[in-house]
């Protein structure tokens, strides 16, 4: 179980400092075409937000429903603990 942490944490945290620098450092919303070439053609960051669930299912914004999906994967979570 804590290898299983350790895990999580360090490929949580990894992710998030990844997002933060290519949104704050590479400032990729601000360039042109919001586009990055790092490795081209074999890597291409492209900015793209995902609003919705599973390519906009439920994508309206709506602050309930954000709620509701949290409340889902709470218990998703709890029941495969």
């Amino acid at each position: 179980m804590r290898l299983t942490f350790w895990t999580g944490f360090w490929i949580f945290l990894v992710d998030q400092l990844s997002k933060y620098y290519v949104l704050y450092q590479i400032n990729l919303p601000n360039l042109p075409n919001q586009t990055y070439e790092v490795f081209p053609p074999f890597l291409t960051l492209r900015m793209a937000w995902n609003r919705g669930v599973n390519f906009g299912l439920f994508a309206d914004d709506s602050v309930w429903l954000r709620f509701a999906l949290v409340a889902l994967a709470v218990v998703v979570t709890g029941w495969v603990w």
